[in-house]
């Protein structure tokens, strides 16, 4: 873990390590976000209930893993060291514009003979 989880009073990292299910928050933005669907809430807001209701979090020393699904299961594994270049990058905007600018690059034809 990070220095900081390490230093600061309120974390412990076995406190950390406990998280398995998600806040009830969640499941009250899932509900009101799904609001903005006004006559289609029920179709948009039951698939979310039961996202919230199956998913998952594991912990360890390697990253985060997040499962959730009924019909067809999904798994998701973050190490830290991914989140830590994502975040050393300056978030979100910065990343997609790497992305972006990986993504314009044409390869280049080795050098030929002098």
């Amino acid at each position: 873990m990070s220095d900081y989880v390490t230093t600061h009073p309120s974390f412990s990292e076995t406190r950390i390590l406990s998280i398995t299910r998600p806040s009830p928050k969640l499941l009250y933005y899932y509900l009101t976000s799904s609001l903005v669907a006004t006559v289609a809430f029920p179709l948009v807001a039951i698939p979310l209930y039961f996202k919230y209701h199956t998913l998952r979090y594991r912990f360890d020393s390697e990253g985060v893993s997040m499962s959730w699904g009924i019909l067809f299961r999904r798994e998701i594994n973050l190490t830290y060291k991914r989140i830590q270049a994502f975040t050393s990058r300056g978030g979100f905007w910065n990343a997609g514009s790497d992305w972006l600018r990986s993504r314009s690059r044409r390869p280049r034809a080795p050098p030929g003979p002098k």
